[in-house]
């Protein structure tokens, strides 16, 4: 990544102090070509990253990529504008040096000293060299960030394991050549999985905290349907602001009681925020609507940064695991087929993001227990209840898979993987009677499980890393070759016998850790943070909804270009591209 925004624009002053040094000679020595002041300027930087500097201009013939006789291209301009409005993506213009660009260009085009000579000469290319180079500088740095994503994920999210497939951020150089600024770079941003609908929702959600936000209900506030508080009144007002409730202009609206329209509205609310659905304002209900306007802002650009985090391309057939929202959606021919809640690991157990593919389903499974779990859980109630492992299906076997006499069970050896402890396939499996395999590092798979009541809760986090599915034969009959019928997978779901089956294609799986998203339909969608990823990450980019005064007269300063274009038709900035 590059250097903070804080500490490069100083280097811009040093790096032309150095390159009109060495552009500059005696003053009776004619003036370099703009040729070799961008050469001068790109090597006065030093460090491995400017390598693609090199090759970028290598590429480019030497010449200016942004700038010519006439002054900024549109294009030039265009880019400006896309990195002052950065904020737009949930990025922080700053770190593209927007302001700072500007007012190079005008030091380079607006400004540039009267006179004559190849000391004046020398000091223009120097500063349109530097200029140039900074506009590709910027280019790379916010095309990288809004395919890539600002930050490595497993730096900040500590398990996040999604191999990327973006464009080069040269590639992306090439193709604005042809295409413009504009449209590359529009295209580049994801377009998978609501990308769009939760970057609107984000600039939705801005344009209502800076009017102020919604107003907060009094702590211990809960309401219902039939009450005439003042706090009905307040809870219009907060529904009205955040769309759930359709705003009303009549002062009257705000004394009518809790009726069926507040109901609704409130209903949406809780379905939108993962909270069971009454239609009373309980103590959640309440806690989560006093959330700030600010802080779901907030929210809302970390989750875009997760999602650049994702493939561009998620493919057309794949299963997608939203961990927070303990749910799973499948997809076929890039269209959803099919949804179910799911179970996902405790807080101290958690579910690993990543993405792998599932190769094949095996129905009347063992249960392979975790080395952890076996001697942490298990084996300390082995030791005190000598029957333990048998009245729990459980049996030891060895490295090749036999199954030896428990005795040889113990902390050593299960550590070693001398032995290892795995429940008996079964009705009362922990993995119920399929599971659904996409091997990994991370030893996580899709399962059914007995224990079918957890379902029914809000907050799933019950497993110890695995994703347990709630409707496992008709996940499998989706997944399987079609040949497999629902009475065929019933058949092979309850039959006595261990039975494993390859699909016919191997189909890709995400796990997913997503705390806001945005549907097509605008409604937008927030989760807690159960796993506490969301702070590390807010720290690491530094508080990307940072909106600094900057890039506020734009217009005027293309307006301040065109007319000292004007003036200099024909002129030195001419003569400059052409000696």
């Amino acid at each position: 990544m590059s250097t903070h925004p804080s500490r490069q624009i100083p280097v811009f002053l040093i790096v032309s102090i150095i390159v009109l040094g060495i552009l500059s000679g005696c003053h009776d020595a004619a003036p370099p070509s703009i040729e070799k002041a961008l050469d001068v300027e790109i090597r006065a930087y030093d460090g491995e990253r400017d390598s693609l500097i090199h090759r970028v201009y290598r590429a480019q013939g030497g010449q200016p990529i942004w700038l010519t006789k006439e002054g900024p291209t549109n294009e030039a301009r265009a880019l400006l504008r896309q990195l002052c409005e950065a904020p737009k993506e949930g990025l922080p213009r700053e770190r593209y040096n927007a302001q700072a660009l500007i007012d190079t260009l005008r030091a380079a085009f607006v400004d540039m000293p009267a006179g004559s000579g190849a000391r004046v000469d020398s000091l223009r290319r120097a500063r349109i060299a530097g200029a140039d180079v900074a506009l590709t500088r910027a280019f790379l740095t916010y095309a990288r960030d809004l395919t890539e994503g600002r930050l490595e994920p497993n730096a900040v999210q500590g398990s996040w394991n999604v191999e990327q497939d973006r464009v080069s951020p040269v590639d992306l150089l090439d193709r604005s050549r042809q295409d413009g600024v504009n449209s590359t770079l529009d295209n580049a941003s994801a377009q998978h999985l609501d990308y769009a609908p939760l970057r609107d929702a984000l600039n939705r959600y801005r344009r209502i905290a800076d009017r102020g936000g919604w107003p907060t209900l009094p702590d211990g506030t809960t309401l219902a349907s039939g009450d005439t508080t003042g706090a009905v009144a307040v809870l219009r007002d907060r529904l009205a602001a955040s769309g759930d409730l359709q705003r009303r202009d009549s002062t009257q609206s705000r004394s009518m009681p809790y009726g069926a329209d507040l109901e609704r509205a409130v209903e949406q609310f809780q379905r939108r925020h993962g909270l069971p659905v009454s239609g009373a304002v309980d103590d959640d209900t309440r806690q989560a609507m006093n959330v700030s306007a600010h802080e779901r802002v907030r929210q809302l650009a970390l989750n875009l940064e997760r999602h650049r985090w994702l493939p561009e391309n998620l493919g057309q057939d794949f299963i997608f695991v939203n961990i927070m929202d303990f749910r799973l959606n499948a997809y076929s021919d890039g269209a959803e087929t099919m949804e179910m809640p799911v179970i996902v690991g405790e807080r101290d157990k958690q579910t690993t993001a990543f993405a792998d593919t599932m190769q094949y389903v095996v129905f009347g499974p063992y249960w392979n227990i975790p080395r952890e779990i076996a001697i942490e859980e298990i084996l300390p109630k082995a030791k005190s209840n000598p029957s333990y492992l048998k009245d729990n299906n459980y049996e030891v076997v060895n490295a090749a898979g036999d199954v030896v006499d428990a005795s040889l069970m113990d902390e050593e050896s299960l550590q070693r993987y001398d032995v290892r402890l795995r429940e008996k396939p079964g009705p009362t499996n922990s993995l119920g009677l399929v599971k659904f395999m996409f091997p990994n590092d991370h030893d996580i798979y899709l399962h059914d499980t007995p224990a079918d009541h957890l379902f029914q809760r809000k907050t799933r986090t019950y497993s110890h890393g695995c994703v347990r599915v709630e409707r496992p034969a008709e996940f499998a009959r989706h997944v399987l070759p079609d040949d497999w019928s629902e009475r065929r997978v019933r058949d092979a779901m309850d039959a006595d016998e261990r039975k494993r089956v390859s699909l016919d294609h191997r189909l890709p799986v995400y796990l997913i850790y997503l705390t806001a998203w945005a549907e097509p339909d605008g409604a937008v969608h927030f989760r807690r943070d159960l796993y506490g990823h969301d702070p590390k990450l807010r720290t690491a980019l530094d508080e990307p909804e940072r909106r600094p005064a900057s890039c506020t007269r734009i217009d005027s300063f293309f307006e301040d270009l065109d007319r000292a274009a004007e003036r200099n038709r024909g002129g030195w900035l001419a003569q400059l591209f052409t000696r």
